[in-house]
């Protein structure tokens, strides 16, 4: 009789969604424990650089968050509909700020009543550039898809 050992990696990238997952979560953890306590070293790269805004800090942690939540290894039903739910309220919030961003509009609650002031190259520091929240739209939509279709 042949013995079937149960393994945990289901596939060869399961470590690398565990690991980007992991990173991508920790720096914009990191970046938003900085601008709470006022350290610049942790949301800035380094000196003459353009910080890293807290809106983009929480939906690196939310993205993090959603691609250890979709690395393929057994999970419950929970985890699913969490995965679910940030992929959606990240998808939201990127096309939120992008439209934001295209008309021009900087609103306070972005900063998370943070004391952020200053610009940065004739930019507001603390808001998201729209790039970036065209990125994480096309990340989060991504991911969204993945979800569903796996679910």
């Amino acid at each position: 009789m042949t013995s079937i050992r149960p393994t945990y990696w289901k596939h060869s990238s399961t470590p690398v969604l565990l690991i980007a997952g992991l990173s991508v979560a920790a720096i914009g953890f990191l970046a938003l424990f900085g601008w709470a306590l006022d350290i610049k070293a942790l949301y800035t790269w380094k000196d003459g650089t353009q910080p890293m805004a807290s809106s983009t800090a929480l939906l690196s942690v939310g993205f993090g968050t959603v691609l250890w939540l979709v690395a393929p290894i057994h999970k419950g039903r929970v985890a699913e509909l969490l995965a679910t739910f940030l992929s959606w309220a990240g998808t939201i919030t990127s096309l939120m700020l992008l439209s934001l961003r295209v008309l021009g509009m900087h609103l306070p609650a972005e900063l998370f009543n943070m004391h952020i002031s200053g610009t940065f190259e004739n930019f507001s520091i603390g808001y998201i550039s729209p790039v970036t929240a065209f990125c994480f739209l096309l990340a989060y939509g991504a991911l969204c898809r993945t979800v569903y279709c796996d679910s």
